[in-house]
């Protein structure tokens, strides 16, 4: 499998598939909605931004990759997406498309900030680890 499909599929896959997976249990009463939310909201402040760095970094050392901006983008672009997908999850049981309540905006971005937070320290993280593991490669074959 090429480095940009792998890449891809094991990006969206368990971004999309998580949500569609917890879409059939919003309808189970108000109790379990509200840990259902929790859950989503855990999976894209802190499980999904970790597994996809973690994924993009050990792909891209893999493959030799040093760079890693289109990423970092794609890294985001699902955290944005799996916000994304929790307020479509929300909207489609117990909320409202047009007129989203405050607390709802405000949990909503708050899910998107820390998720972008967290993501953006992980790709700090791995764009200079793999920087720095390309730079002593070249010192082991210049030395060598």
């Amino acid at each position: 499998m090429t480095y940009w499909s792998l890449i891809i599929l094991l990006s969206f896959v368990p971004t999309i598939g998580f949500h569609s997976l917890v879409k059939s249990f919003w309808n189970s009463g108000s109790d379990f909605v509200l840990k259902i939310t929790i859950a989503e909201m855990i999976y894209t402040m802190i499980v999904l931004p970790i597994y996809l760095t973690f994924l993009h970094f050990h792909i891209s050392k893999r493959y030799n990759r040093n760079s890693f901006g289109v990423n970092a983008i794609l890294i985001l672009s699902c955290v944005l997406i799996s916000d994304r997908m929790h307020f479509m999850n929300w909207a489609n049981s117990v909320g409202n498309w047009e007129h989203p309540d405050s607390g709802t905006v405000a949990l909503t971005n708050l899910e998107l900030i820390i998720g972008f937070f967290i993501s953006s320290i992980g790709i700090v993280i791995s764009m200079w680890r793999l920087r720095s593991l390309k730079s002593s490669e070249t010192s082991e074959r210049t030395i060598g």
